[in-house]
């Protein structure tokens, strides 16, 4: 999917922007990094491209304020003077409040974003691997690699039923072998199972085998004996 180049996001009244604040983008940079000292305002710039996106101010969140809204407004001014525009190469997204609501027009120029923060960094270095991922894949689009590990799964399954198959008829051809042939001829079964590169059989299920094979016998055996009686 292709993403249209930024060229300039207008914060005006948000969180630390006391006065509208434009921020220009670099032509054909595809990152952009923003530092400065505490207080310089990074933080208001991540909570206006999520304001932007999402329609909420992240920076606030899991501090115990209850609906955070109301300080989304810099001092001195109103959840009505709050408005945040981005700026792209094809379009203008321009998002503001209505009372207690975000509102975006275009809706569908709205830009995807996913923030990580610091308290998030650090609960995802604490984490257990699993969990990680689960912190993480929001970031990074992992969905071909999924489906390529779900068809693998899925031929591995086939494989292993064909397998599984394929030994039962064994089973059933050195079954019938035992019970029309000598005794000794179907000995030579199992020997050209064992010389093959990758065996068919596992060595439990050729274990199996012979001793299927051997009660097999005795039954043909068995049964030669009655006949000849």
């Amino acid at each position: 999917m292709s993403v249209a180049p930024l060229k300039k996001l207008t914060i005006t009244h948000l969180r630390g922007a006391v006065e509208p604040f434009e921020l220009p983008f670099e032509k054909d940079k595809k990152l952009t990094i923003v530092y400065g000292e505490n207080g310089t305002g990074k933080s208001t710039i991540c909570d206006a491209l999520e304001f932007l996106s999402k329609g909420k101010v992240g920076s606030l969140d899991n501090r115990g304020l209850g609906k955070t809204n109301q300080y989304w407004n810099a001092v001195s001014k109103s959840a009505a003077d709050v408005s945040v525009t981005l700026e792209t190469s094809n379009s203008t997204c321009r998002a503001w409040m209505v009372k207690s609501d975000v509102v975006a027009q275009p809706a569908d120029a709205r830009p995807r974003v996913e923030v990580l923060r610091r308290t998030q960094i650090l609960a995802l270095l604490e984490a257990r691997p699993g969990e990680r991922y689960e912190a993480i894949r929001r970031f990074v689009d992992v969905s071909p690699i999924e489906e390529s590990e779900n068809s693998l799964r899925q031929l591995i399954r086939s494989m292993n039923n064909s397998r599984n198959t394929a030994a039962t008829r064994i089973l059933e051809l050195i079954q019938l072998a035992c019970l029309l042939q000598p005794t000794n001829s179907s000995a030579c079964v199992l020997p050209l199972l064992r010389r093959r590169r990758r065996p068919l059989l596992s060595s439990r299920m050729l274990h199996k085998t012979q001793a299927r094979q051997s009660v097999y016998c005795k039954q043909r055996n068995t049964i030669s004996s009655y006949i000849l009686v």
